[in-house]
């Protein structure tokens, strides 16, 4: 079937937007929802390309490195698309328009993890960060919390050099933040707990994944999988030895205390 757009009744229903390729940004069918004064269903998805200028892409010019960019559900002659731009207000150019995430770009302008399309939210800002490894090292993170009580973050370790010795990379939540432990399972165990995820980058030679798991109160660790699936602390050493360039990005939802909806 066609994706829609007329009137539909009943609850609007919203799915979050995932990265499809290092130039691809794609919202899932299933959609319904209102778009100015148009009602909107998706039978099949909609993908955004960062190389394309316009409907389906960036409604200004080139993709920009090192950038956040807000996704835009919009309309044209009666057609939905995406698009992204780097207002956070309104994407330019069209009248019938609906913010459903954001991404952000690498210095060499690919999608990195980061994006969120759960509203209404508040910007935070780019909190004071800090974590085990403290030499050459730069934590550069931008926060928000969501409507329903957590903290969402989106952010990257960065390596000028090699850090000190460290047998779990660890990263304190900010502002003094706690996890609201009334909302986590009774028993939490430190190996499995997904809480977010991570791309640990050897800047010389690959990737590995990685996610973010409770460690205490304030502070959670970064575990990578073995190539048997086995998660293990990330140290100054393992998965790689941590040199100049290397890098860990991280994109995670907490729920905090005092925040619960």
């Amino acid at each position: 079937m066609a994706n829609m757009v007329g009137q539909f009744f009943g609850l609007e229903t919203m799915t979050r937007l995932i990265k499809t390729s290092t130039t691809t940004v794609q919202l899932p069918s299933g959609v319904q929802t209102r778009v100015g004064g148009y009602g909107v269903t998706l039978d099949t998805a909609l993908n955004l390309n960062t190389a394309v200028s316009g409907l389906g892409g960036i409604d200004i010019g080139s993709i920009a490195a090192s950038s956040t960019y807000y996704v835009y559900l919009v309309i044209s002659s009666g057609v939905p698309y995406l698009i992204a731009s780097l207002s956070a207000n309104a994407p330019t150019g069209f009248l019938a328009y609906k913010k459903i995430g954001r991404f952000e770009t690498e210095t060499t302008s690919i999608v990195m993890y980061g994006w969120d399309n759960t509203a209404p939210e508040v910007y935070l800002g780019t909190l004071v960060t800090t974590g085990s490894s403290t030499t050459n090292t730069t934590y550069d993170f931008k926060y928000w919390r969501t409507a329903e009580g957590f903290l969402h973050a989106e952010g990257k370790i960065n390596w000028a050099g090699a850090p000190n010795a460290f047998t779990a990379l660890s990263v304190n939540l900010p502002n003094l933040y706690d996890f609201d432990l009334g909302r986590l399972p009774a028993t939490i165990d430190g190996s499995f707990e997904n809480f977010g995820w991570a791309r640990l980058r050897d800047a010389t030679v690959q990737n590995y994944m990685a996610y973010v798991a409770y460690t205490s109160t304030n502070l959670f660790r970064i575990l990578y999988l073995d190539a048997s699936a086995i998660p293990l602390n990330t140290t100054s050493t393992a998965p790689f030895t941590i040199a100049v360039n290397d890098s860990v990005y991280v994109n995670y939802d907490i729920p905090i205390t005092g925040w619960a909806p």
